[in-house]
């Protein structure tokens, strides 16, 4: 039987022992379901994926931004950061049932208003917290300095790796930070947060 997963689900007999001969097309049938999930999952399914509206201000005064089709008026929200100031957005998740882990990565989804040269100064902190810990504790980060896209509003997805440890059930805080200010940041106007997704390891 050829698997029907995703688009139902599979059913399966069940057989008993002393009762039943147990055919290869047993196994087979719970084999191709299997690699059904797996293609559909992918590699490192553990992952949270996040909008710019997941996230609220932290520090400073980001803007919320759209990009988009903006002839259509067809667009989606972001974060706007600023060229001259550290501003800040923030939220909160919670890691899923699962084994354990000590690394983190953050794919994010950022695109330039007009900026066309240069680079930008920015960082994810995380941190990993249980019932009963301080929510005060320093957060883990990756800081990176990133060439902006050749062409304004044009889409660009940096990763950032994190050693933190973490276990089922624990509460993600993560932040991310465009530091203006700082001599590195050299890309002009304000950078679009668009989207972000949190993957396990």
């Amino acid at each position: 039987m050829t698997t029907t997963w995703p688009g139902t689900i599979d059913s399966f007999v069940t057989n008993v022992d002393g009762v039943d001969y147990v055919l290869a097309a047993d196994v087979n049938n719970l084999q191709d379901a299997m690699v059904a999930v797996q293609t559909q999952e992918g590699i490192n399914p553990r992952r949270r994926f996040m909008t710019a509206g997941d996230f609220g201000i932290s520090f400073g005064a980001p803007a919320a931004g759209l990009l988009g089709w903006s002839g259509g008026a067809r667009q989606v929200l972001t974060w706007r950061f600023d060229d001259a100031a550290s501003e800040i957005i923030g939220a909160a998740i919670e890691y899923p049932a699962g084994p354990s882990g000590s690394t983190i990565y953050a794919d994010v989804w950022w695109a330039m208003e007009s900026a066309v040269a240069g680079n930008v100064y920015f960082d994810i902190y995380l941190n990993a917290l249980a019932t009963g810990e301080n929510t005060d504790a320093a957060m883990v980060g990756h800081v990176q300095t990133i060439a902006v896209p050749g062409t304004a509003k044009y889409l660009k997805k940096t990763t950032f790796t994190i050693s933190l440890a973490y276990v089922a059930g624990d509460l993600i805080l993560a932040t991310f930070t465009r530091t203006g200010g700082n001599a590195a940041d050299t890309a002009a106007g304000d950078l679009h947060f668009i989207a972000a997704t949190i993957r396990f390891a």
